[in-house]
C-alpha cells in the first residue's frame, strides 16, 4: 500500500517567472506556501461564500493559479475558468455563469472597458475585480467602477519567487489607493509572519550595495516570509543572487509609505541612461496616460550611438481617437526634464504588444520591436523623431 510522505515544507509546484524582463525561470514552491497566500487573499478581500471568481489567466503562472483557483476553495467557491483572453467570452462567462469576480491585468481591463459588445451583456451579477500584475492609471478604476458598478477593485503586487501576490488594496480603500499604491501586506493571521498579521514584510535597499535604507526611501524592494521560494529549478547562482539572508530582492524600485502601503516607481532592469542621464520610464508613462487619447503607452531605452540608449514611448491610441507626433512631446516638454523627453513615438495596435502568457507588456521584446521599426526603411516620417 503506497503512503504519501508528502510535507508542506516540501516542492509542491515548479512555476515559472512572467518574463517581463528575459527568459522566465522555473520557481520551487512549497505546498504550504500556496495555501498561505491563497488563504491571505481570501481574508484580506473578504471573500463571502460561494464566491464565483472567472479569469483566462493560465493556471502555470501564480496570479491565475493562487487569486483564482486556490483562493476561490477557501470558501467553497467556484472558478470560471477560460484558455484565452478575449473581452466576448469574458462578458458571455459573466452573464451565463453569474460570475462575481473576475481577474485581470491592466491591458485586459482597458479590452474590456473600451469593447463595443459589453452593453449587450447582463454583467450585473459582478462585484469585484482585481486588476493587477502591473501598474494603472486613476482614470482606469474610475472607469471600471462607473461601467461595471463594481463596488470592491482592488490591485496587488508580488513575485512568484515569493509566493505570488503579496499586497492587495483593501475593499474598502478609496481609489486614490489603488491608483498611487500596490497595497499593503496581505492579512494572514496565524498564516503570516510569526508575531505580525501580515502575511510578509517589505523593506528597500540599495539596489547597487544591498545595504538597508531608511524608512520611507526609496531603493529596492526586498521581502522576507514563510512563502518565499526555495529557489530557481537548477539556477544556483541566479538562487543565491535573489535570496539575500532570506530576504528575496524583487528588481523592483518603491518604498514602503508610513501606512505600510507600498509604493512601485519601476523596475531596475527597466532604467535606461539618455546621454549619461538616468530616466525612470515609469514617470514617463505617468504623466502621458493621462491623456485621453492615449490608452496604454510603455516608455523604453533603445540603443543609440550618440545618446547610450535613446528614450522612446510606444503609445496605443485610444478608440476613435487621435494624438500626433507633436502633442505626445509637447506633452513632455512640458511636464519633465529635457533628458527624459523621448527621442522617438511610435504607434501600435493593442494586439500588436509583444507579452506574456498573463498579459504583461514585456519590454525586452518591445525594446526589438521599436529597433527594427526605427531602422525600416518604410517607416513613417511622422513616427520618427529626430535626435
Amino acid at each position: 500500500m503506497a503512503v504519501d510522505e508528502a510535507k508542506p515544507d516540501d516542492v509542491g509546484d515548479m512555476l515559472y517567472t512572467s518574463g517581463t524582463t528575459g527568459s522566465p525561470k522555473g520557481v520551487l514552491v512549497t505546498h504550504d506556501a500556496v495555501q498561505r497566500t491563497a488563504y491571505a487573499s481570501a481574508l484580506t478581500r473578504a471573500f463571502e461564500d460561494q464566491r464565483r471568481i472567472l479569469f483566462s489567466l493560465p493556471c502555470y503562472h501564480m496570479f491565475g493559479y493562487v487569486e483564482g483557483l486556490l483562493a476561490a476553495m477557501v470558501v467553497g467557491g467556484a472558478v470560471i475558468p477560460q484558455t484565452t483572453f478575449d473581452p466576448v467570452w469574458y462578458f458571455k462567462g459573466i452573464e451565463r455563469h453569474r460570475a462575481t469576480d473576475i481577474l485581470c491585468v491592466p491591458t485586459m481591463t482597458v479590452a474590456l472597458l473600451e469593447h463595443p459588445r459589453r452593453q449587450d451583456f447582463d454583467l450585473r451579477s459582478l462585484s469585484a475585480i482585481l486588476s493587477g500584475a502591473a501598474p494603472a492609471p486613476a482614470w482606469l478604476w474610475e472607469q471600471v467602477r462607473e461601467s461595471f458598478g463594481v463596488d470592491e477593485i482592488v490591485t496587488g503586487y508580488g513575485m512568484t519567487e515569493c509566493g505570488g501576490a503579496m499586497t492587495l488594496t483593501l475593499p474598502e480603500d478609496d481609489l486614490a489607493y489603488t491608483s498611487n499604491t500596490v497595497g499593503r501586506p496581505k492579512l494572514a493571521g496565524s498564516a503570516g509572519v510569526k508575531g505580525q498579521d501580515a502575511l510578509t514584510v517589505y523593506k528597500t535597499i540599495d539596489p547597487v550595495t544591498g545595504e538597508d535604507l531608511a524608512a520611507g526611501i526609496v531603493g529596492e524592494l526586498a521581502s522576507r516570509g514563510p512563502t518565499n521560494m526555495l529557489g530557481f529549478w537548477n539556477k544556483p547562482e541566479e538562487t543565491d543572487a535573489a535570496i539575500r539572508d532570506g530576504w528575496i530582492r524583487s528588481g523592483d524600485l518603491g518604498r514602503v509609505r508610513e501606512d505600510g502601503y507600498l509604493e512601485v516607481t519601476g523596475r531596475s532592469k527597466e532604467l535606461y541612461k539618455s546621454g549619461g542621464e538616468l530616466v525612470m520610464p515609469k514617470e514617463i508613462e505617468d504623466l502621458l496616460c493621462g491623456h485621453p487619447a492615449i490608452s496604454q503607452v510603455y516608455a523604453i531605452g533603445v540603443p543609440d550611438e550618440r545618446w547610450g540608449d535613446a528614450g522612446c514611448v510606444c503609445i496605443v491610441r485610444a478608440p476613435g481617437q487621435s494624438i500626433s507626433v507633436d502633442e505626445v512631446l509637447a506633452r513632455c516638454k512640458e511636464k519633465l526634464a529635457r533628458f527624459k523627453v523621448p527621442k522617438h513615438v511610435l504607434f501600435l495596435e493593442s494586439g500588436d504588444l509583444p507579452t506574456t502568457p498573463t498579459g504583461k507588456a514585456q519590454k525586452f521584446r518591445l525594446v526589438k520591436w521599436a529597433q527594427q521599426r526605427l531602422t525600416a526603411t518604410h517607416d513613417e516620417p511622422a513616427e520618427r523623431v529626430q535626435s
